[in-house]
């Protein structure tokens, strides 16, 4: 038997890629799929084709804009447009999915511990052969396995803003926070948000008084900086997601990483670290060292970057290519415009 505790999208799909195999049960400690939201929900259009459906994008993005503090900003267009989703539906479809396969999911069942083997929750004690963490930032299981290293987090405070905005452009302001956004879900309805350690609340301000709305609602939540020094499996427990901070440093996106991850179950468990760090380490640890580089930025480097980048052959670069795999960019960036080397850490 298989447990998996958290029933976000990196745990179903984990459970739907091992139910054809494995006896396989999710469990999530809220009481609805999907609720509360804690996620900006924009990701590349880079889902596996198994479980991509039509019915959980609100939107598809062909355009960005990178704005400069000085107000400059560059336009990029998107080979492969960006979807966002409705993450209620999103996460429901995939517990659907996952439920087909033949894996039960128990809802307001939150773990309280795990010694070895043992999930122990408030009314029940449970064995079982294989334990996946699939429990976010703070995960319960990387805590008490001793997979949880000295991982390092951000905030991110985010909102659903009324106004008036272009459906086909997502905007990202250069200097607001670590990173700071603008979705539209449509004509109307957009998420804005910041990331960042330091001053979350100024920079969100900052942020609301440039787009000027209706406060619907807000949102928030920690991210995990990706960790490149942590055991995503020990023994017969692993992680996936969050709980194994697969998240891209630069952007702050888990999704696409997480579902990467999780496929890797399809092939059972027997060096799934290994096979999960094929496919992701050397991607998440540039956005890792990216980011750093970043951090370190002030307003004119800022300022000088959107500057270089308001060459065409750049931008088309990055159009072309999905910010999932920066490898298969970063290179041909620096060979076609040698200046970029003074960004490079």
């Amino acid at each position: 038997m298989v447990s998996i505790i958290g029933a976000g999208p990196a745990g179903t799909y984990s459970g739907y890629n091992l139910a054809k195999q494995y006896d396989v049960k999710i469990y999530e400690e809220d009481k609805k799929i999907g609720e509360p939201v804690q996620c900006t929900g924009i990701i590349t259009n880079n889902l596996p084709k198994d479980i991509y459906c039509e019915d959980y994008v609100l939107n598809k993005i062909p355009e960005a804009e990178i704005i400069a503090p000085n107000g400059k900003s560059i336009f990029i267009k998107l080979r492969n447009k960006n979807l966002v989703l409705d993450r209620v539906r999103f996460d429901n479809f995939f517990a659907d999915k996952a439920r087909e396969r033949g894996a039960k999911i128990i809802l307001n069942k939150k773990l309280l511990r795990l010694r070895g083997n043992e999930l122990i929750f408030k009314d029940l004690r449970i064995k079982d052969d294989f334990i996946i963490g699939a429990d976010g930032p703070y995960s319960r299981v990387a805590r008490d396995s001793g997979l949880f290293n000295k991982r390092k987090f951000i905030a991110a405070k985010q909102a659903r803003l009324k106004g008036n905005f272009n459906e086909d452009l997502v905007k990202f302001y250069l200097g607001i926070g670590s990173f700071s956004w603008v979705v539209p879900e449509n004509k109307k309805i957009a998420r804005i948000g910041v990331a960042s350690n330091k001053d979350l609340n100024i920079e969100f301000k900052k942020l609301l008084i440039l787009e000027n709305g209706k406060v619907l609602d807000n949102q928030g939540g920690i991210i995990p900086f990706y960790d490149p020094l942590i055991k995503i499996s020990k023994n017969n427990i692993f992680l996936v997601g969050d709980a194994a901070t697969q998240v891209k440093a630069t952007t702050f996106g888990g999704i696409i990483p997480g579902l990467i991850a999780a496929k890797e179950f399809s092939k059972g468990f027997k060096n799934y670290e290994f096979r999960v760090n094929q496919k992701l380490k050397k991607e998440l640890m540039l956005n890792l060292v990216m980011r750093k580089k970043l951090d370190r930025f002030n307003d004119k480097k800022y300022n000088e970057l959107v500057e270089l980048f308001s060459q065409e052959k750049l931008r088309t670069i990055i159009g072309d290519y999905d910010r999932d795999f920066p490898s298969k960019f970063v290179l041909k960036l620096l060979v076609r415009e040698p200046r970029l080397f003074k960004f490079v850490p």
